[in-house]
């Protein structure tokens, strides 16, 4: 027995003295990235979940001690792109302080694969959080956040909220009933708007309020004001995207809708201004028109498309 003993502290002693080794962990745990140290000694991590710059310092906030771990939960709008995990162990300290540069950095890459149906309860309630979020920007879009804030927020809520089951599962009810009174609100608002273009609303104001809708994306508000052909043609995911895409090109370049300078029964010409010549750095340069064409829905008119012609 004592000789057993002996040979099992000699095995644990020479373990001990083992040379760390580059054995660190990065994969995808169903919401999470998780990343496992088991390379024998401390090491310093830094996910880089997007490309700007920063020093990679050995930090107590970026340790991953031996044989810990860490999650990392995943953002939705990740999903289907990949992720590079940093990782150095301490160098040589900087200009003479106690804060430690890398050993040398080196990179996993992970792709982030798209999670199955269905969905765990943490993963439904951070994605029903961000789509009623975007519901709650079309209701009321002064109240508009930014996306990544907008993930940030569900993200933490999920955490706090899914660290109990039970708890879970009532703030995903609870955001699922948000949901139904949300979208509750926004038919109300189209037929609203609808109803606006049926009594007679001037095909000006239609063509003006479609383009303050698309600019902002508010895809579901400007499709109500389309003629039924059009809107079917636009209601597929590709088509919707690519007016997404118009939308936020128009408001980057801060395109604003000013005069009428021709107009027949199926169309308006308008100029518009851009945030170059807003600001005065090209106050001379021409300005952009769009052309915003009409059909008629039964007795009213609705648009078919506000398109730039230059």
């Amino acid at each position: 027995m004592k000789r057993l003993l002996m040979v099992m502290l000699s095995l644990w002693l020479i373990g001990c003295g083992r040379e760390p080794t580059e054995d660190l962990r990065v994969h995808v745990a169903g919401a999470h990235l998780l990343i496992e140290n088991r390379t024998g000694a401390d090491v310093h991590v830094q996910p880089l979940n997007e490309p700007v710059a920063w020093i990679p310092l050995s930090t107590p906030s970026n340790r991953l001690q031996d044989r810990e771990s860490r999650r990392l939960r995943i953002a939705p709008s990740q999903r289907g792109s990949s992720i590079a995990v940093a990782w150095w162990r301490p160098g040589a300290r900087i200009d003479g302080s106690g804060v430690r540069g890398p050993d040398r950095v080196r990179k996993i890459s992970v792709e982030l694969t798209e999670l199955q149906e269905p969905l765990s309860t943490d993963e439904a309630l951070v994605r029903a959080c961000i789509a009623n979020e975007r519901s709650v920007a079309i209701v009321s879009p002064g109240t508009a956040k930014v996306a990544g804030r907008v993930e940030s927020e569900c993200m933490a809520l999920a955490e706090q909220a899914c660290a109990n089951e039970s708890s879970c599962q009532t703030r995903l009810e609870q955001q699922t009933q948000e949901s139904v009174r949300l979208d509750g609100l926004i038919e109300k608002q189209q037929s609203e708007k609808l109803a606006q273009t049926a009594s007679g609303q001037p095909v000006e104001q239609i063509a003006r309020d479609a383009f303050h809708d698309l600019r902002n994306g508010y895809i579901d508000s400007y499709l109500a004001t389309l003629c039924p052909s059009m809107r079917e043609l636009y209601s597929g995911p590709f088509m919707r995207n690519t007016l997404v895409g118009k939308g936020a090109d128009y408001k980057q370049r801060k395109l604003q809708l000013t005069k009428v300078v021709a107009q027949d029964p199926q169309s308006i010409v308008f100029l518009a201004i851009d945030a170059a010549i807003l600001s005065g750095r090209t106050p001379f340069a021409q300005a952009s028109k769009f052309r915003a064409t009409f059909g008629r829905d039964g007795a009213r008119p609705c648009l078919n498309e506000i398109t730039l012609l230059s």
